[in-house]
């Protein structure tokens, strides 16, 4: 177990794990483009099932880690 993972163990009574996140897409731009990084937009162009989106998003989702 990590340090910070064993503060928090402390602090609360819980190891974190799979801790995930989501932002505004404005805001992912802005950090995307302040980093000197690509992306595109396009609209959608079909109505799709939830599970459909998921398995599509698999291609194009990845980490991000910030020090």
């Amino acid at each position: 177990m990590g340090e910070n993972a064993e503060r928090v163990a402390q602090s609360t009574g819980d190891i974190p794990q799979n801790v995930n996140f989501a932002v505004q897409g404005a805001v992912a731009r802005l950090f995307l483009e302040a980093g000197g990084q690509r992306y595109a937009e396009a609209p959608s162009q079909r109505d799709m099932k939830a599970a459909d989106v998921a398995d599509l998003s698999r291609s194009f989702t990845f980490q991000i880690e910030c020090r």
